[in-house]
């Protein structure tokens, strides 16, 4: 019943709405490697990772009780996560975005490890990425920035402004 509500509830919406709609889904669910024999399963975000244009979309996505909303009791944020774990399993078109995108989206995991460990050591540039990983991420930047948040999109700018100003100093 929820994955056809979802289902109404996408196919009701303009189709740079259901993009969105998309964004929003896909970084509201952890996917996992084929090799885990796992499931992907839902997680919770502070509202504040979504671009502010896309709280009127997560607000009618919360009336069509797709989505729950919440309060982080620590920070105070407003939080956002699936109504349903039935809604991962079910939902179609959800499980196609995930698999479809699934190599993006565990990098963005990774990354999103990446950035929080960079702000808990207090931006210290060693934990900055390198190399083939700066350049794998100057990939992703470059073809789904809308898709990262401002906190991933500065930690990579960060990496290539640092990686520039060390090969300059070695010249």
């Amino acid at each position: 019943a929820i994955a056809k509500r979802a289902e109404e509830t996408l196919q009701s919406l303009k189709p740079d709405e259901q993009q969105i709609v998309r964004r929003i889904f896909t970084r509201l669910v952890r996917v996992t490697q084929p090799e885990e024999n796992a499931e992907d399963t839902k997680r919770r975000i502070a509202l504040n990772e979504l671009e502010p244009g896309y709280h009127r979309l997560v607000k009618e996505l919360a009336d069509a009780r797709l989505l729950v909303t919440g309060r982080d009791e620590q920070s105070g944020s407003e939080t956002i996560e699936v109504a349903h774990e039935a809604l991962i399993r079910n939902w179609r078109e959800l499980q196609s975005w995930l698999n479809s995108d699934r190599e993006f989206l565990l990098w963005r995991q990774r990354l999103r490890y990446q950035v929080e460990n960079w702000q808990a050591t207090n931006k210290d540039e060693g934990s900055l990425l390198r190399g083939a990983t700066l350049t794998k991420a100057q990939g992703w930047l470059a073809s789904r920035a809308s898709e990262l948040s401002q906190s991933e999109q500065t930690f990579i700018d960060e990496s290539q402004s640092v990686t520039t100003r060390e090969q300059d100093e070695r010249e």
